[in-house]
């Protein structure tokens, strides 16, 4: 999502196989600090997320994938090691953006310090800190929420006549759940009563309410 040229311009992201190594190499990377961490009784900034309850068997469609999405604990930051469920990993921590999360700086300099040999940080610092990091990760997940719906919001404003396609993936007559690919956008939208979870609907804009972040649409 960009603004150019005051028009509001949203694009998927290409799916590639180097974002997958990517991704992998990062976890490993803080699979591995919080391991080395953990060895030498360094205080580190775990990341642990309670194991939720789940099926054995994979999520098969969307709708199945949104609902364990929306059963899953939500991640904490913890000077203790413990478990990170949606990882399944027993011991992880997250260190490979110190330039835009403070606790992965942190750590950096946690693990620069032993490897120095310098002075570091003790448990009850390292627990300050974790705590001061959450409260402001808060807020600032909070604003990106909220640009982020606005901005999809003033594109939708931007095409009146917009159309597109959504996936029902929970159904509470009349309404349904609906969630909408190319905008990652979930909305609200009243469906039939014989149209089951995950099925593509044809939807149209007919509304928007900018300073209530609310976007209407119906199906056909």
């Amino acid at each position: 999502m960009r603004v150019a040229g005051g028009q509001v311009e949203i694009s998927p992201l290409r799916w590639q196989r180097s974002r997958m190594l990517v991704t992998e190499a990062m976890v490993m990377a803080g699979a591995a600090a919080a391991r080395f961490a953990l060895e030498r009784g360094l205080p580190f900034p775990y990341a642990t997320q309670e194991v939720a309850e789940v099926s054995e068997r994979a999520p098969t469609g969307l709708a199945a994938m949104v609902a364990l999405r929306r059963n899953l604990r939500p991640r904490q930051y913890s000077s203790q090691p413990g478990p990170h469920g949606g990882l399944g990993l027993d011991l992880y921590a997250q260190v490979t953006s110190p330039l835009r999360r403070y606790l992965d700086l942190a750590a950096h300099q946690q693990l620069r310090a032993f490897l120095r040999g310098d002075t570091v940080l003790d448990a009850q610092a390292m627990i300050e800190r974790i705590g001061a990091a959450e409260a402001a990760a808060l807020l600032v997940r909070r604003a990106e929420r909220l640009s982020r719906e606005h901005w999809t919001l003033a594109y939708l404003q931007q095409h009146p006549g917009w159309q597109g396609e959504g996936v029902l993936v929970e159904k509470r007559l009349p309404r349904g759940t609906v969630l909408i690919p190319s905008l990652a956008l979930e909305a609200r939208v009243k469906v039939a009563e014989n149209v089951t979870p995950d099925s593509v609907l044809s939807l149209r804009l007919t509304g928007i309410d900018l300073p209530e972040r609310a976007a209407y649409f119906r199906v056909g």
